[in-house]
């Protein structure tokens, strides 16, 4: 019995921990609730309404590019249907991303992450969920190595060979 009240009391003391330690504002997909999710717009908002960090999902397009989407395909947020990792860039950009969300976002494009890595305060930080596998690393290891804010960028996926 002790064992085990051992590891609640450890349980606790980590749980007391971690809700004492400092947060961070993150807007999920940029201000995502109020801009059409992972464009420019709803990053450019999120840091503007005091975010210290906005997230942002990445897939590989077809001709090697990182572009902002959260589906694997355009068809909730750009109305027609095109498979990201089957599509060239230019085909998407040439997608409204905005309207969906609101008028006054009509024209709206997928942004390249080099285009949101412009956007990206000094002092805040950039969350990228890789969304594609493994094939998408040396496409984001270049992006990255070349960035003026490597050291502001998290990198996170739930494609464990894309963590390994």
């Amino acid at each position: 019995m002790l064992k085990h009240q051992t590891l609640l009391l450890i349980g606790i003391m980590v749980c007391n921990t971690t809700i004492g330690m400092a947060q961070e504002i993150v807007a999920h997909r940029g201000a995502s609730y109020i801009a059409p999710e992972n464009t420019l717009a709803a990053v450019e908002l999120g840091f503007e309404l005091g975010a210290e960090a906005v997230e942002v999902d990445v897939y590989l397009t077809k001709d090697q590019k990182i572009i902002a989407l959260h589906d694997r395909t355009t068809k909730r947020t750009g109305g027609a249907e095109y498979a990201v990792a089957e599509t060239d860039s230019d085909v998407l950009r040439g997608l409204d991303v905005g309207s969906w969300k609101d008028p006054k976002y009509a024209g709206e494009k997928m942004p390249f992450l080099e285009e949101i890595f412009e956007v990206v305060p000094e002092g805040r930080k950039l969350v990228i969920e890789v969304k594609s596998g493994p094939e998408i690393l040396p496409y984001l290891e270049e992006l990255v190595t070349k960035s003026s804010i490597r050291d502001q960028l998290v990198l996170i996926s739930f494609n464990l060979e894309v963590v390994k």
